[in-house]
């Protein structure tokens, strides 16, 4: 998926089962992140996230989407550790996984307020997501709209 097109859409239940898209994020900046809490790797960065998260949660909304099979337990693992941002569900084959070619855990995309693709794939935290993130805040590196997909923010 290149950088400035659209996201592809979703629609994915929650822990309550209420159903998120992406639109319901509209006019906010997503940090958007695919993870399997019972990999080593995924663990590895959910502090990592948390901490950016925490400094950041005004400019920027984060997003996990989940592949776990047991749902109750990766549910009790995010409460555990106290990562308070929204989480969904998915099945490690689904459309959205294959959509947004996920083939390792975790995968990262920085989606813009109007629905484009600003890092495709965004570099995670180890990779310097936060001085990325950053810099968009500080309007240091604003993003230009693609000229044949309009960012309508």
């Amino acid at each position: 998926m290149a950088k400035g097109t659209v996201a592809p859409p979703f629609e994915l239940p929650d822990t309550a089962g209420k159903l998120h898209s992406l639109n319901d994020y509209r006019g906010k900046y997503v940090y958007l992140h695919f993870a399997n809490t019972t990999t080593y790797t995924s663990q590895a960065e959910f502090d990592l996230v948390k901490n950016i998260y925490d400094r950041y949660k005004g400019y920027c909304i984060f997003v996990t989407i989940l592949t776990d099979k047991d749902r109750e337990a990766a549910k009790e693992f995010m409460i555990k550790h106290g990562y308070e941002w929204d989480y969904l569900f998915t099945d490690i084959n689904s459309k959205v996984i294959s959509t947004y070619k996920v083939s390792t855990y975790p995968t990262y995309y920085f989606i813009s307020q109007g629905g484009n693709l600003l890092m495709s794939p965004a570099p995670s935290p180890t990779e310097g997501f936060e001085e990325a993130l950053f810099r968009v805040v500080e309007g240091k590196d604003k993003p230009k709209p693609n000229s044949n997909q309009p960012d309508n923010r």
